[in-house]
């Protein structure tokens, strides 16, 4: 099997939805609950944390982006 280092074993963290309630937005709620999971993540031996979210939120682009993260993939759909 020839080596790729994209195929590497790795453990990561995926972070399939974050909500907070409007009445609580802006209050760095959102911010503690991201910082809650890489610690948990960091304790597993997590290498990296992933998430998705709809690029057509730019409020939510622009929080993680705040919290260091920045694209790593595209993916693409088609109404059919």
């Amino acid at each position: 099997m020839p080596f790729d280092p994209m195929l590497r074993r790795m453990t990561y963290c995926f972070v399939a939805d974050v909500a907070v309630a409007a009445t609580h937005r802006c209050q760095g709620t959102g911010g503690h609950l991201m910082q809650a999971v890489e610690k948990w993540s960091r304790l597993q031996h997590a290498g990296f944390m992933a998430l998705i979210y709809n690029t057509g939120n730019s409020r939510v682009a622009e929080f993680y982006a705040r919290l260091g993260y920045a694209p790593a993939s595209v993916g693409m759909m088609k109404r059919l």
